[in-house]
């Protein structure tokens, strides 16, 4: 339970970089940033400039939660077009045709 703010994430040093930010006078998108950053060297199979940033946080002075989305996004040429020229009724589950565009590094600049 945290009081003054928490972090959360896969590998307890990528949370306490997090927290570092946080008591150093960052902010909840510098600490999203500085844990993202550290799990690309402890978790690169699960986060890290090459895959997506996801960051839930709350707003003591408005009240509201809010969401930081670095989700990937699908090639330019995804579509329904595409996919019936490729002789296909659904995106596939496995291979090529199902991954997404990083967009950790998006999120890591702005």
């Amino acid at each position: 339970m945290g009081h003054r703010g928490m972090v959360a994430s896969c590998h307890p040093l990528a949370s306490l970089a997090g927290i570092d930010v946080l008591k150093s006078g960052g902010t909840v998108a510098d600490a999203a940033v500085a844990t993202n950053a550290v799990l690309a060297v402890t978790q690169p199979n699960y986060c890290g400039l090459g895959g997506d940033l996801f960051c839930l946080y709350y707003e003591a002075a408005s009240g509201r939660v809010h969401y930081l989305c670095g989700a990937g996004r699908s090639g330019s040429r995804a579509g329904l077009d595409e996919l019936g020229r490729r002789s296909l009724s659904a995106v596939p589950m496995i291979g090529p045709g199902s991954t997404a565009a990083s967009c950790a590094a998006a999120v890591w600049s702005s």
